[in-house]
């Protein structure tokens, strides 16, 4: 069984991006790449990198004195998870409006539409099971 995909934070999320897109990476690397920008100190990217090892969405490697960070969660498991919580949180009825935000929000390009489509056909008909895409 995989691991469950943790929540993180809006801070934990800016670091995990940044480690999805290239790893592994150490503390002075994010920092150098991302802290600075957030105008986040040294200890503060290193605090943060220890609450997501902690959760279960980092792995760490040693490498001398130095630690290499991993995501051991998928950027797709993340946003899955993410976006069950906001349904959850949303409530009951929630599911058409914030589909059609997101649809009128993002940037989709033809393939994304034709998956779309290719889902919504996939529900009408039944066959869907719940979003295991």
């Amino acid at each position: 069984m995989k691991p469950k995909t943790p929540p993180i934070t809006e801070a934990e999320w800016s670091l995990m991006s940044a480690l999805w897109d290239e790893n592994p990476l150490t503390a002075s690397d994010l920092h150098q790449g991302l802290g600075k920008a957030q105008d986040w100190s040294l200890a503060t990217v290193k605090t943060l990198l220890s609450r997501l090892v902690a959760k279960g969405a980092l792995t760490t490697i040693k490498d001398g004195k130095r630690f290499l960070y991993r995501p051991a969660v998928t950027r797709a498991a993340a946003v899955k998870e993410e976006g069950r919580s906001l349904l959850k949180r949303a409530g009951k009825d929630a599911s058409s409006p914030l589909i059609a935000y997101f649809m009128k929000q993002g940037k989709l390009g033809l393939d994304e539409i034709q998956s779309l489509r290719e889902l919504l056909d996939d529900l009408e008909s039944g066959q869907s099971n719940g979003g295991a895409r």
